[in-house]
């Protein structure tokens, strides 16, 4: 028991070590190329004629911004997210740093290729930064079910030699097996997503409040307003669709209305020199020489003939046909 107790205490002070070495070689590393940066920058600003404190400025400023950058950058990876946005600020920061650090070896008349040695630092610091971010992001995304951990098993070029068909076998087994844990730590994922959505829609449901009661009564033009809506829905439940109906041998659906339009004028296409297509509509001219040949109005309506006008007879000519 002493043994066991032992190991977890060894091992737990293992582990704080690690971290703590992890931690010192990052500040070992970061430092002082901030530092260098620091001055560089401040070297060079004071050079083109900057004032002093605002040469100071805009050193923090620059190496700051970089930094905060850097900073987001670490917390999108950690939380398995690509986070390009943050990245590119500092690889742009780090490359202008770069760039304007090798003015300290121009202004300073140092000897030739002395500008890479002051250029070397930003891209070192982006280098191990770059690094630092991938294992990162690799770690949050096996924590979180979207890549497998574990990489897949080197048979060795001896055993793809002597077994290969079984050996490709085995892998194809464990390709499977590690595609379907992925699947099945996805669907947890939407699971718990769905389960969390559904928990904030029942709470901002639970959140709302009722709409207090009514007071006081209706009045007579609100009665009248809610009988009107009833009896509107009334009407629209029992109104019914239209049905297909047939003209002589052809089916008249809503979706093809035009079906006996399109016959009759197919079977007269040649006396008005029409060109009837089978799905295209059908231009104006052919519609109201169908109606004209029914005789329809533009509704649609059969047009009722005129009754006959009967000659007025006057109150003069009475006496004459009376006398006659």
């Amino acid at each position: 028991m002493s043994d066991t107790r032992a190991s977890r205490f060894w091992a737990g002070v293992r582990r704080v070590l690690r971290a703590f070495v992890s931690s010192f070689l990052w500040l070992v590393v970061l430092t002082p190329i901030l530092a260098v940066s620091a001055y560089s920058l401040y070297w060079v600003a004071r050079h083109f004629g900057v004032p002093w404190y605002f040469a100071i400025a805009m050193s923090t400023c620059f190496d700051g911004v970089a930094l905060l950058a850097a900073d987001y950058s670490v917390k999108y990876a950690q939380a398995g997210l690509s986070g390009s946005w943050p990245r590119s600020v500092v690889r742009i920061f780090a490359l202008t740093a770069a760039f304007l650090q090798t003015y300290h070896a121009k202004l300073g008349h140092e000897p030739t290729g002395g500008w890479v040695l002051w250029a070397a630092l930003p891209i070192g610091a982006v280098t191990v930064y770059e690094i630092h971010i991938r294992w990162e992001r690799r770690k949050a995304l096996a924590r979180s079910g979207s890549i497998y951990p574990a990489p897949l098993p080197s048979f060795g070029i001896v055993t793809w030699l002597l077994f290969p068909l079984s050996t490709l076998d085995k892998l194809r087994d464990i390709v499977h097996a590690r595609r379907t844990a992925l699947v099945r730590a996805a669907n947890e994922v939407i699971a718990g997503f769905d389960r969390e959505n559904q928990r904030e829609m029942r709470k901002a449901r639970a959140d709302v409040a009722p709409p207090p009661p009514r007071t006081q009564p209706l009045t007579p033009d609100e009665l009248e307003a809610h009988r009107r809506q009833r009896e509107q829905r009334a009407q629209s439940s029992k109104a019914k669709p239209a049905r297909p109906f047939t003209v002589g041998d052809i089916k008249v659906t809503a979706h093809n209305p035009s079906a006996h339009i399109r016959a009759w004028a197919k079977s007269v296409a040649g006396e008005y020199g029409w060109t009837i297509p089978d799905k295209s509509p059908l231009k104006r001219e052919v519609h109201a020489a169908y109606r004209k040949a029914h005789g329809l109005d533009d509704d649609g309506n059969p047009i009722q003939p005129e009754a006959p006008v009967e000659p007025e007879t006057s109150a003069e000519s009475e006496p004459e046909s009376e006398a006659q």
